[in-house]
């Protein structure tokens, strides 16, 4: 007899079915690659992140079928449905806690660009499984993420600065479980320059309407999370500078170029008291 049919005459993919698509979509084991994102050929702000991610295959089938789960599960994340998210957020750090590091490799540029999203995300709850799923993912791939680290830093350091406290909470608790206290310090120093571009990128060039789809979202919606953002990676570059010594601050000039620009004076002065009071702030430190 026939087989069912489903709306629009389509079959649903079985997971080796998918993985055998994820197989010759590309050359095997190749994702986006870190020179792409520091390139600026990926736009991790808006749209898609899942349209932007090549994929990957494998030799071995049973490799297929894994692949093809976690790649389903790192599609999730990127859907508006904040339960959706909520529930895809679960799965990967079920997934990382349960899968040995070999298996979670092929994640690495993926996970990356859904992290950078998802921790700016309006929900608070969202924002906290992020950095919950960072701990898990990081505490399986450990040194093989290092080439990731300059792309996430900026957003990560913001996270740490969320006003809402669980979420800077798990944040701060993904940083300190996954470097101990000799090295933290040397980490804000590798990626302090990402961290102000970060901070620059967001005040300085984006805007609601640039920095979150408006055909995706409300107008309330995308003010919301980029006045969140605004305030995060403000906090961010002030909180980078309180880890750093001194000496290494005298060094760097990127703080006078981003501290000089109008657009960052002006927001001391915004209508949301939040952006203003946290732009004063950063006015206001003793580095200045």
């Amino acid at each position: 007899r026939k087989e069912n049919r489903t709306k629009g005459n389509t079959r649903p993919a079985s997971s080796s079915r998918m993985a055998d698509k994820l197989a010759m979509a590309g050359e095997f084991g190749r994702y986006v690659g870190f020179d792409s994102l520091t390139g600026g050929g990926v736009n991790t702000t808006n749209g898609s992140v899942s349209d932007q991610v090549a994929t990957v295959g494998s030799h071995d089938h049973q490799t297929y079928n894994e692949t093809a789960h976690f790649m389903t599960v790192l599609r999730q994340l990127g859907k508006k449905d904040t339960i959706t998210k909520l529930k895809a957020l679960a799965e990967f750090t079920s997934y990382c806690e349960s899968q040995p590091s070999s298996e979670l490799k092929c994640g690495l540029s993926v996970w990356s660009l859904m992290f950078i999203k998802l921790c700016t995300d309006n929900d608070h709850r969202v924002r906290e499984a992020t950095h919950k799923g960072m701990a898990a993912f990081l505490s399986k791939v450990r040194g093989e993420f290092q080439p990731h680290l300059k792309t996430v830093m900026g957003a990560w350091t913001a996270g740490m600065n969320d006003s809402h406290n669980s979420a800077s909470v798990a944040a701060i608790t993904a940083f300190t479980n996954t470097f101990s206290a000799d090295k933290q310090q040397q980490v804000f120093q590798f990626t302090f320059k990402e961290i102000v571009q970060y901070m620059e990128d967001i005040v300085l060039v984006q805007t609601a309407d640039t920095y979150t789809d408006p055909k995706s979202y409300t107008k309330d919606e995308r003010v919301r999370r980029y006045e969140m953002s605004v305030s995060m990676a403000v906090l961010g570059v002030r909180y980078a500078l309180e880890q750093l010594s001194e000496e290494f601050i005298s060094q760097k000039d990127c703080l006078d170029q981003v501290v000089k620009k109008p657009g960052l004076v002006k927001l001391s002065k915004h209508t949301n008291p939040m952006v203003s009071s946290y732009c004063k702030q950063y006015y206001n430190n003793n580095y200045y």
